[in-house]
């Protein structure tokens, strides 16, 4: 049964079936949002394959963590996963951990609506706020993420991908 009706998109629990679909979305997003941020012999290395096997671990020990949006007919078309916050400084807080689309289903209201589902699965676990970290390049994600009420808290750090320094931004929203 689903979680959630989105736009055109029905949104459900992920399950060890959507692994590869999942995978597939990853690398091909990072493609596509990381371009020219990401190094490009990074994301040339990514492996749908690899990132195959570390989601049906993760769906595996982390059940209810994942939500994936479908298409009529079946097919997923973005996945969001979200849980209790990683941060030290934020254990009031859940966190959307990622929040990926296949390109051409952007601004059409999917990552919106999934979103929301993960937004409605924290506050029902009992978080008072969300928080999630965008790299600050990502000018696009930033975009959007203010558009749907997040706004940077002041936490920045920096991480390193491909050898490349990026930094990150921390940004939250309350949960009604």
């Amino acid at each position: 049964m689903p979680f959630v009706r989105g736009p055109a998109a029905v949104i459900r629990d992920a399950g060890p079936r959507d692994a590869r679909d999942i995978a597939r979305i990853h690398v091909g997003a990072w493609h596509d949002a990381y371009a020219g941020i990401v190094p490009d012999g990074f994301l040339r290395r990514l492996s749908v394959a690899r990132f195959t096997r570390r989601w049906l671990a993760s769906l595996a020990a982390t059940p209810g963590g994942t939500l994936v949006a479908t298409a009529p007919g079946g097919r997923v078309v973005g996945w969001v996963a979200m849980g209790p916050s990683r941060d030290k400084d934020a254990a009031e807080a859940g966190e959307v951990y990622a929040l990926y689309l296949r390109a051409e289903q952007w601004g059409r209201g999917v990552g919106r609506a999934l979103l929301a589902a993960a937004e409605r699965r924290l506050a029902g676990d009992g978080h008072r706020l969300a928080s999630l970290w965008v790299l600050e390049a990502n000018q696009r994600a930033r975009r959007f993420y203010a558009r749907v009420g997040y706004s940077p808290d002041g936490r920045r750090e920096t991480i390193r991908i491909g050898g490349k320094a990026l930094h990150e931004l921390r940004y939250r929203k309350p949960l009604r």
